[in-house]
């Protein structure tokens, strides 16, 4: 099978988040299986944020897809098509994939790739990864683009809450299959923990203060640092708001003790996970799932987490870790405070969270995805599968 995958960001790239270890990790997997796997990614904006991926990649900017009103229908077709549309047609049709899985967020870019898959009749299985937000008149800035859902192949959801909250807008998601991303236990069980002379509380993610809380974790730590002199927090990662956040670190004379480790390969961050007391991460956004939980929970390490979007359906409340109710740090503190005064309770929480990640193994995703995959390559198979606007023929459940 012939496998193109469309992830949201350049790939590969050392910001890379939860979808591109989904990428890399299905790709290589479908790769060893013998399907021929191309990623057709944004062009990277800069040669050094280049990462390393075995997958072959292909670098063409899909348009975002602009309506325009015209009275002369001959014309029309033309002139929706952006800038850039026509060569992603010509890459598919002279690269002619078997099934095109994209991982876009629903907006103008999955407009134009729906466009070009359709006109060539090639499945498309959109891949949903965030939750979709409820604003008064619809969602998002432009709810008509959600009604191209209806004109891909097959929907997955990374989360029984990514799914719902799309239910709710679009009916037809109800048939999208959840799939929750997996986690290399293998890679967990052989890390060796980080060795270092004081104990640390570790976190991982982008510096982004838009969506993750770095900002109120250094706020909790501030609190509960005077009571615990021989613990540091370790945070590793890169983003926009490194400035900010080394600023915030000065003021609250926290230089000895919180440390920004900047971007780390897989295999360090076993090691760190593996090393930590503990793995907080309160995020400021409706997560569709955090991939790192599951990560840290692989490597025997109880998490700190906010309980809202899929992040429950990992993080169990008390039993692998504990969840956050708001954005706040005094929240965080005593959460922080409550594990760290319990090492029983702690130990406990990464015994469980060991059990629950080894339900998620990346070949056990592989075999789902692949599952969704055969069934639309066999669904386009079938008479008038494509342009079902018409209301012709209904859109088969999926069989499993």
């Amino acid at each position: 099978m012939r496998i193109l995958f469309v992830p949201n960001v350049p790939f590969p790239s050392h910001w890379a988040g939860g979808i591109q270890t989904i990428v890399e990790e299905l790709g290589t997997r479908c790769q060893a299986a013998g399907h021929t796997v191309t990623v057709l990614s944004p062009p990277l904006l800069r040669v050094e944020d280049a990462g390393s991926s075995s997958l072959r990649c292909v670098y063409l900017p899909i348009p975002p897809y602009r309506r325009h009103r015209s009275r002369w229908r001959r014309l029309r077709e033309f002139l929706r098509k952006p800038r850039g549309a026509k060569a992603l047609e010509n890459f598919l049709e002279l690269w002619r994939p078997d099934i095109v899985n994209s991982h876009l967020s629903p907006g103008r870019n999955l407009v134009t790739l729906v466009h070009a898959c359709n006109s060539l009749h090639i499945p498309l299985v959109e891949s949903l990864h965030a939750v979709a937000i409820v604003v008064p008149g619809g969602i998002g800035p432009d709810p008509e683009i959600f009604t191209t859902l209806q004109y891909v192949t097959a929907l997955t959801a990374v989360s029984d809450a990514v799914k719902t909250s799309y239910e709710r807008v679009f009916s037809a998601a109800r048939n999208a299959k959840t799939i929750i991303g997996g986690v290399d236990t293998a890679g967990a069980d052989s890390a060796m923990p980080f060795l270092r002379q004081r104990p640390y509380i570790f976190s991982a993610g982008r510096l982004k203060l838009s969506a993750k809380a770095v900002d109120t974790l250094i706020s909790g730590f501030a609190i509960i640092a005077p009571e615990y002199p021989d613990l540091d927090l370790l945070i590793a990662g890169a983003g926009p708001d490194r400035t900010k956040i080394e600023r915030q670190i000065v003021e609250n004379r926290l230089s000895e003790r919180v440390q920004l480790l900047g971007p780390k390969s897989r295999l360090e961050l076993w090691s760190l996970y593996k090393g930590a007391i503990l793995f907080a991460s309160p995020s400021r956004v409706v997560e569709g799932l955090g991939l790192v939980f599951l990560e840290s929970m692989a490597c025997g390490t109880a998490v700190i987490a906010t309980g809202r979007g899929g992040t429950p359906e990992i993080v169990l409340d008390g039993e692998t870790g504990l969840l956050l109710e708001t954005d706040n740090s005094i929240e965080l503190a005593s959460k922080i405070r409550y594990l760290l005064n319990n090492p029983t309770l702690i130990r406990h929480m990464g015994e469980q969270g060991r059990k629950v990640a080894a339900l998620y193994s990346w070949d056990q995703v592989t075999d789902s995805f692949m599952q969704v995959y055969r069934f639309c390559v066999a669904m386009s198979q079938w008479p008038d599968n494509f342009g079902r606007s018409s209301g012709d023929r209904s859109k088969p459940e999926f069989p499993f």
